[in-house]
Formats: structure tokens, sequence, C-alpha cells
């Protein structure tokens, strides 16, 4: 996405802003305008109703709509969004981190084994044994029941800060982290030498925009501080562009417009829980539920939708 400093920037260690917020945001509205106009241009009439249908990174518009051009769209289908983008793609290269500080680069069948493990263990917690967990919530998995699981517990549970604050999400329990997109890939040689691989979105992220050195490496990132520094820099700087977690869409329902989403529980690189914690807090859900929007009234919503969904199923409606 981000593989080329020429197309990140305009000169060394200066982002291209125009660019960045083109992808953001800009070229949403421009196409949505575009493409109208040429139905238009081509039926002699302007189209009844407009859908946006994206998922992932088309998720993750799929909202910027909603939320900076609510009136372009009828309806709106975000699948498995990259919301929260500023904190998402700096914990995507958070167990590569881990790796570098302590010098260990397991492989691909320790981390599969782990994430078997895992999966057989928490199996049934949803009540049936299928291969399946469709309840992560509920996995209390025991770490410390095998050995070398340190890469994958941190991967799975996420950055966090000195006070114990979540930084960015994890994937879900038991979701593979060796494939391609995985957060914990490795290239392993003849006698278990193997490298680091970097998840490339989000080492790009954090390379060329956050830290703005094309020749950043993940190693000088060694402490806690360092890490704190890393999230806090890509908030500040990238939040109010790209962020896409503005709970308020007053505005898209107030055109009548509808969005749906869903987020599959395994996946290894969009945190499903991101998803769950952003659409509790959507102002428009409890207004129309005569709900509360106090702290403790939009946990316990958050712990509900994730308790009732399943694997790719449903996730919000507005």
């Amino acid at each position: 996405m981000f593989r080329t400093t020429s197309w990140a920037q305009v000169s060394p260690f200066n982002v291209d802003q125009y660019a960045l917020h083109n992808f953001a945001s800009m070229s949403l509205l421009d196409m949505t305008v575009l493409g109208k106009s040429l139905t238009t241009t081509f039926y002699g009439s302007e189209p009844r109703y407009s859908y946006w249908n994206g998922c992932s990174t088309g998720g993750r518009q799929g909202f910027m709509l909603a939320q900076r051009y609510p009136g372009s769209y009828d309806g709106i289908l975000a699948a498995a969004p990259g919301i929260n983008w500023d904190r998402m793609l700096p914990a995507t290269v958070y167990p590569q981190m881990m790796m570098n500080n302590l010098s260990y680069y397991p492989s691909a069948c320790e981390l599969n084994a782990i994430s078997s493990a895992i999966v057989a263990a928490c199996d049934g917690d949803d009540g049936a044994e299928d291969g399946i967990l469709s309840a992560p919530w509920l996995c209390n998995f025991n770490y410390s029941s095998i050995v070398g699981t340190t890469i994958a517990e941190s991967a799975y549970n996420g950055p966090q800060s000195s006070s114990g604050e979540q930084l960015g999400f994890g994937p879900s329990p038991g979701s593979p982290l060796t494939v391609a997109t995985g957060l914990a890939v490795t290239t392993c040689t003849g006698n278990h030498n193997c490298t680091g691989a970097p998840n490339p979105i989000g080492y790009d992220w954090v390379r060329l925009f956050v830290d703005r050195d094309p020749d950043f490496t993940l190693d000088s990132v060694s402490t806690q501080e360092q890490l704190e520094r890393l999230f806090q820099a890509s908030a500040q700087q990238y939040l109010s562009i790209i962020g896409t977690s503005d709970p308020d869409l007053s505005a898209f329902k107030a055109t009548g417009g509808k969005i749906i989403t869903w987020h599959g529980l395994m996946d290894e690189i969009v945190p499903s829980k991101g998803t769950t914690i952003t659409t509790a807090g959507l102002r428009p859900w409890t207004q129309m539920s005569g709900h509360s929007s106090s702290t403790s009234r939009l946990q316990a919503w958050s712990t509900a939708i994730w308790g009732s969904i399943h694997f790719q199923e449903r996730l919000f409606r507005l």
C-alpha cells in the first residue's frame, strides 16, 4: 500500500499530505460525484439510490463516507473495517518489535502449534466443538501451559502502555499469526535460523509516515517509552486525517442512511475487537434505543455485541 517512498513523501522526511488526504477521504467524494454524474449522463436521470460495499480498507472507507459525506450514499456495507487506523497499523508490527527485543524469532510451526492449542482449549466455550472460536471473549487460555508462547501472547493481547492502557488491539485468540498478512511472520532457513518479516503495511506506515525515515527499522523501538511514543506520534499526526473512529453518525442518520458492518472473528490483521468497541460508542444507536451513553452502559453494550455475534456474521446495523 505504501511500498514506495515517492508515493508517501514529497521529499525526505516530508509526508505527501495531499496524497494522504486524498487516500483517506477526498478521493471517496470525488469518485462518488463523478460516478453519479456518469450514471446520470448515461441513463438520462439521476440514480434513485446509491450504495457502498467495501471490506477492510473498503470498510474503513464506508465509515469515512458516513462520517464525512453523510448524504453521499443511502446504504453502506462496511465489512471488517480498518478503522482506528492510527493505532491499528502500529499494532501490526508490535509482535515483530517483541521478537527483536527478545532476540527470538519462532518458526511458523511453533506459532501454528500455539494457535491450534488455543483453539483446542477454547473450542467448546461457545457450546459447539467445531474447530471455530465463535466466542473468543470467553477464551482464557493459560499461556504458561506451553513453553515459548511469549510472542504469540504478545500478538494476541496487543500492545499496552506502562499503566495497562490498551494502545492497540491484537487479533482474537487462535487467529492465524503466520499467514502472509499475519503479525508474527518469520523467514527460516536450516537449523532454526529465523528472521522477522514485519507486516509490510504496518511497517511502511510506521517507517514512512510516523517516523518519516525511509531507513527506519523496528530495532529502534526497544523500550516501553519508545513504544508509547510511537503510538502517540501516530495518533497526534493522523487520527483526524485517517483514524475513521468518530462515533457521531447523527448526520448520516438524519439523511435516512443505513449502515451494516460485520467482522470475521479470526481476522489476522484488522482486529475485530476494534470494530466492536468503536461501534459500541456510536451515538445514534444510543439515541434511537433510548439508552444512556454512559461509559458503563457502553461497556455493557460492547460486551453484549461481542457476545452475540458469530464468525462472519453481522456485527452492527444503524
